[in-house]
Order: C-alpha cells, then sequence, then structure tokens
C-alpha cells in the first residue's frame, strides 16, 4: 500500500471535505526501521488481538483523540488501539482486511500498518489520518468544515431578567461563535436578585427556571456535528490565551499603564470560555476544552496572585464570574 495522501483516497476514508492539520511524525520502533515489508512470520493481526506481547506507544495526538496505543514486539507495524468508548476506522478498499475489529470490544481496534495504507480513526473526541510511511508514522488531526451554530438570541433577551445582561449580550449575534459565548452568560450570569422570590423560591425547592435551563436545553439539541465545531473552536480560543498571559506577567506593575484593560480582557476571554464549558458539558463533550484550559488556568492562577486589584478598573462581568465561581482566577471579587 502507497501512503500518498490524494482526493480520491480521502473521499474513499470519508474525509474528502476535511482540513488536515499537521502533527509530529512518530518513529517505528528502532528495531523495525527500514523493514518496509511483511510482518514478523509468527505475529498476525489475530494473534495481536489474542493477547501477544505488545509495548506501549505514546503521541500526543494519540493522548488528544483520547487513544492509548501498543504495538507487537515481534511485529512493530502491528498497532493496538483503545479508547474509553467506541473506535471507528475506516480503511480504502485495498487495505479493508488489515484492520481488525470485533464486535463484542468496540473500544479496540487492531491494525496491519504494513499493509493497511492511511486509515481515518475516529473516537468521541476527534478522527485522526494515520499515515505509515517508511520511518514511522504521520498522524494528522481531521478537521471538518464548522457545522452552523445559531442560537435563538432574540427569543432569549425577549424573555431575560436581568437588563444589564441584555445589553452585554445584544451585540453578540453576529456570528455563531458570539451566539454560544451569549448562550454561555445567559447560563450563568444571570443575577439571583431579578429572578425576583416566587422564582427563587423554585430553584431553591429544585424546579427548573425556564429562562436558565434554555441555553442548557439548547446545547443539548445540538447535532454532534455543531457540538465538535463548538468544542473545536473553544481549544483554539483556549490554546490563543497562553501566550498574550505569558506577555504581560512582566508588564504587571503599578507604572505600567496598559496592563489594567489587557488583564480585564484576558479576563473576560476565559470567562467566556468557561460559560461554553458548561454548554459542552451539557452536551455531552467538553474534555478536549478541559484538557487546554489546563495550562491557561496554571499559569493564569501564578499571573493573577501578583496582581495589584487597586489598579484594575471595576467590572460588573467579572465581579459576577467571582460570586459564580470565588476560586475563578479571573474573577474580580471587589
Amino acid at each position: 500500500m502507497t501512503d500518498r495522501i490524494d482526493e480520491r483516497l480521502l473521499a474513499e476514508l470519508g474525509i474528502a471535505d476535511a482540513r488536515l492539520v499537521d502533527a509530529e511524525p512518530l518513529a517505528w520502533p528502532e528495531s523495525d526501521v527500514g523493514a518496509a515489508s511483511g510482518l514478523g512470520a509468527a505475529v498476525t493481526l489475530a494473534m495481536l488481538a489474542a493477547g501477544a506481547r505488545t509495548a506501549p506507544v505514546a503521541h500526543p495526538g494519540l493522548a488528544e483523540a483520547g487513544l492509548t496505543a501498543a504495538y507487537a514486539i515481534d511485529a512493530p507495524r502491528l498497532l493496538e488501539l483503545a479508547s474509553e468508548g467506541p473506535i471507528t476506522v475506516r480503511a480504502s478498499p485495498d487495505g479493508a482486511d488489515a484492520v481488525l475489529q470485533s464486535p463484542e470490544h468496540p473500544n479496540v481496534a487492531w491494525l496491519d500498518l504494513a499493509r493497511s495504507g492511511p486509515v481515518a480513526v475516529t473516537t468521541s473526541r476527534l478522527t485522526l489520518l494515520v499515515v505509515p510511511g517508511e520511518k514511522g508514522l504521520l498522524l494528522r488531526e481531521v478537521v471538518p468544515p464548522d457545522a452552523p451554530l445559531e442560537a435563538p438570541l432574540a427569543d432569549w433577551l425577549a424573555s431575560c431578567s436581568d437588563p444589564w445582561l441584555v445589553e452585554q449580550i445584544r451585540p453578540l449575534a453576529r456570528d455563531g461563535w458570539s451566539a454560544a459565548v451569549a448562550a454561555g452568560m445567559l447560563a450563568r450570569l444571570v443575577e439571583p436578585r431579578h429572578l425576583g422570590d416566587d422564582r427563587l423560591t423554585a430553584l431553591v425547592a429544585g424546579r427548573v427556571d425556564p429562562e436558565l435551563a434554555r441555553p442548557r436545553q439548547w446545547a443539548r439539541s445540538l447535532s454532534p456535528a455543531a457540538r465538535a465545531t463548538l468544542e473545536r473552536r473553544a481549544v483554539e480560543r483556549a490554546q490563543a490565551l497562553l501566550s498574550p498571559l505569558v506577555a504581560l506577567e512582566p508588564r504587571i506593575d503599578d507604572d505600567a499603564p496598559d496592563w489594567p484593560a489587557e488583564w480585564v480582557a484576558l479576563c473576560r476571554s476565559r470567562d467566556d470560555l468557561e460559560g461554553v464549558t458548561i454548554l459542552l458539558h451539557e452536551a455531552g463533550r467538553g474534555e478536549r476544552l478541559e484538557a487546554a484550559l489546563a495550562p491557561v488556568d496554571d499559569l493564569g492562577r501564578r499571573v493573577a496572585a501578583g496582581v495589584p486589584l487597586r489598579q484594575v478598573p471595576r467590572d460588573e462581568r467579572l465581579r459576577r464570574a467571582a460570586l459564580n465561581d470565588p476560586d475563578a482566577w479571573w474573577g474580580l471579587a471587589r
């Protein structure tokens, strides 16, 4: 099988319209470098599935997809993939017999990468294009076209009881991401004093408040493609927060005039992602976003510890964020 990627092969793998994200290659084990053909005579896919000796394989792309991997020690181009949820493997017709999956074990797949050619591996998190070559594997994330994200913001705003929140959200109807940010704000930043005594009593009694529930219901109604799009966009924005946080940290002091506004903007961007995190949890997703936010929050907590709050302008959004979560480093409780 060739490792060349062309439009015909991408169509056979069901990813013709997708964008492929480059990744670092994964070298074959040293004992197998240059062994371009054939399997070890004693090892087959069936034997691998039955428990042949294996060694673990680590790669960021596999971890991002929620996959663990191991290769057969006696035939390193036999690969076992496992995940917490079902795995779908698509190969071209010429390589279909080089993939083994059992209905009894949908969370495991066995690949003969000496014969399979490129394969598309899909988990609940994402799809990887696995391309075997002479020196190793190339794992590329498959990014499908964005699905539309449309929220009935006008209806939500018409019933919103919080005037400040209405004014904050009204400008956010310009695109799908902004609509998702607005939904996250509506889900968590409504001030209780605007709900009224009867509604507060009902909430304390455990009854669902329609106004507060609508954004969460919207998240649960999203199609799988829209949920994936929302998480992918959120992950990109989480990753984009690291560099400005790193750049801002050494500039935070009493004499620098411009850092407070930048700090507030970064905190607001982090709060955007907190609301989207809640929506993704409602939709049964969010693991990738949580992983992307972990280094951001580690750095954010460190930077926040050195922020002189007397220099930071009052911000209602961040005050509410702090009331909602006192441990949020981006919240300003004052």
